[in-house]
């Protein structure tokens, strides 16, 4: 394989890099937007709210509501924690393929560097 076809094999795989981070970015950005809005909006608001302390409820009916209110909250959590799991394995993804894209630039310079020095001894 020649060096301009190695050269084009390697800008198009640093292009697919790039377009791979793109949308990892993305999607970390969206997920965690929507995280953020799940635990700051929802789940810590309901963590914190105390039913009993209403006289509206009382006896079966209150026990009832806050067994539901403590499960719900507990599986919320995990899910939160799942989700952060999640955006720490999308982050590893990302600063690999920002390391794949640093080789490929690299590698992109060193046979841009050996067709000019090739062509220079042509030249002569």
């Amino acid at each position: 394989m020649g060096l301009h076809s190695r050269l084009a094999e390697k800008e198009h795989e640093k292009r697919e890099y790039e377009r791979d981070l793109t949308e990892c970015e993305e999607s970390y950005d969206f997920i965690n937007q929507k995280r953020r809005i799940i635990e700051e909006e929802i789940y810590q608001p309901d963590k914190a709210y105390d039913m009993t302390s209403s006289g509206d409820w009382y006896g079966k009916l209150e026990q009832d509501a806050d067994s539901f209110r403590n499960d719900l909250c507990s599986k919320t959590s995990i899910i939160l924690s799942n989700t952060s799991k999640h955006l720490n394995d999308l982050q590893k993804v990302m600063e690999r393929l920002r390391e794949l894209i640093r080789e490929c630039e690299e590698e992109i310079a060193a046979l841009e560097e050996e067709i000019r020095e090739r062509e220079r001894r042509d030249n002569v």
